[in-house]
């Protein structure tokens, strides 16, 4: 990708096991709410999928393959060269990050969508959960109308 940043996440300690954990209390979560009973098996396909899910979002939207690994590499468009997340920011930087339908973007533009590069490793580990959730929940709301 020419003319991008690459910004590589350094996730945090035991970051998948955080995701499994997050899951495990979504499935019990979305069985409530959907009203369905899951089986063992049903409710380890839903965490592999889950998984398999956010690994092909983040790559799909990043702009590079992410395994579930300790790091991975995000390719912004309208940037250039590379940062590491995280990272103290100087007082001066105002850049921003927003996602759209192609991946992630560096603009200078305040939106409400956009968020200030300081703020983009918390928001973006939010964010990896968020997806995680949203994925155990429709793969237990499947269930609910079998």
């Amino acid at each position: 990708m020419s003319n991008s940043l690459s910004i590589i996440i350094n996730l945090p300690e035991d970051f998948v096991k955080a995701l499994t954990k997050e899951i495990n209390d979504e499935l019990s979560v979305a069985q409530r709410k959907w009203k369905v009973t899951l089986e063992t098996k049903d409710k380890t396909l839903i965490r592999k999928a889950a998984l398999a899910q956010l690994g092909s979002k983040v790559s799909s939207l990043s702009h590079s393959t992410w395994d579930l690994g300790d790091k991975l590499l995000i390719n912004a468009a309208g940037g250039s060269g590379s940062m590491t997340l995280p990272k103290k920011f100087k007082n001066d930087e105002h850049s921003a990050i927003i996602l759209n339908k192609k991946g992630w973007e560096i603009t200078d533009e305040e939106s409400s969508s956009s968020i200030p590069l300081p703020e983009f490793y918390d928001e973006f580990i939010r964010t990896l959960y968020t997806w995680v959730r949203t994925a155990v929940f429709y793969g237990v709301g499947s269930y609910a109308s079998r």
